[in-house]
């Protein structure tokens, strides 16, 4: 019996190693092919802020990270070895969500004139969002299995009260915060003409917005069930967190530079702003960030 558990469990240590290689493959592959993108219309004419700076961590933090992701799936560590890289693992994903959630948080306030209570607004859900993730990290356990012959890998699996009380609650608040940015986008580019015209950078907003809100909505919505429901086995648990991390880094990149593409086909990257045809204006070089009101529609 002690064998077939060891071998059931082999099973599945190996059957996660896809959950981490293929979204580290499609990372990989989507670099490659969004990179010609990011030179022409991102380092043209490259500007140095906030939004910017955003941006670069976003799109070559989640490279970085695959380095320690590899390492842990395929070298032989201790099992304290293990509880370290698990947390730094954990640290980074908290991290890379926080500069995801952190270019679209400055895109809602750019969407509504630098609103004070929309900043508010975000200020506090912020809060309470970052400090669920920064518990879910301090409170990591491993759960100890016996040792998988053949088998030099980190064993990670997660204990349930850790799922219950930690990791469920850190990517719901994640989720709670991507409908809120989802629900204000919609609230406000439903008002814009231009919207309606199917052009546009409302257009473009609201278009990746969804897209971006429906495949993290499945893939959060997928990683609470595998950690909040007990039946599923603790080498399971939280089995999607790579690729939840990898879609949203991928989706966010995708989104900026559309942005930019669409903001370059209305005037060079030189100019500083432009007209979306509703009496609003656009820093082109700030990927839409510092929006600037200059008449009332």
């Amino acid at each position: 019996m002690a064998n077939l558990n060891i071998t059931y469990h082999a099973l599945f240590l190996s059957s996660d190693l896809s959950f981490i290689l293929v979204p580290i493959a499609i990372l990989y592959y989507d670099q490659c092919l969004t990179f010609h993108v990011e030179i022409e219309h991102f380092w043209k004419g490259f500007t140095f802020t906030l939004a910017s700076v955003l941006f670069i961590i976003n799109r070559y933090l989640s490279l970085l990270m695959t380095l320690p992701v590899l390492v842990e799936s395929f070298a032989y560590f201790s099992e304290l070895r293990c509880c370290q890289l698990q947390f730094f693992r954990g640290s980074s994903i908290l991290l890379a969500q926080g500069v995801v959630l952190g270019i679209l948080s400055m895109r809602i306030y750019a969407l509504y004139n630098r609103s004070r209570r929309i900043l508010a607004l975000l200020l506090i859900t912020w809060a309470v969002v970052g400090a669920a993730g920064i518990w879910s990290i301090s409170s990591n356990k491993v759960l100890p299995l016996p040792l998988v012959n053949d088998w030099h890998a980190c064993d990670l699996s997660l204990t349930n009260d850790q799922i219950r009380a930690c990791l469920a609650v850190a990517w719901g608040g994640v989720l709670v915060l991507d409908t809120l940015m989802f629900a204000l986008t919609v609230a406000r580019t439903l008002r814009s003409d231009a919207l309606w015209r199917r052009r546009g950078l409302f257009y473009v907003i609201l278009r990746d917005g969804a897209i971006y809100y429906a495949t993290l909505t499945l893939a959060n919505a997928i990683n609470v069930t595998t950690l909040t429901v007990s039946t599923v086995p603790p080498q399971a648990k939280g089995i999607f967190a790579t690729i939840t991390n990898t879609v949203s880094s991928i989706l966010i990149s995708r989104l900026v530079l559309n942005l930019r593409v669409q903001g370059n086909q209305i005037l060079p990257l030189q100019t500083s702003t432009y007209d979306i045809g509703d009496g609003h204006s656009w820093g082109a070089a700030e990927m839409a960030i510092d929006f600037q009101r200059e008449e009332y529609p």
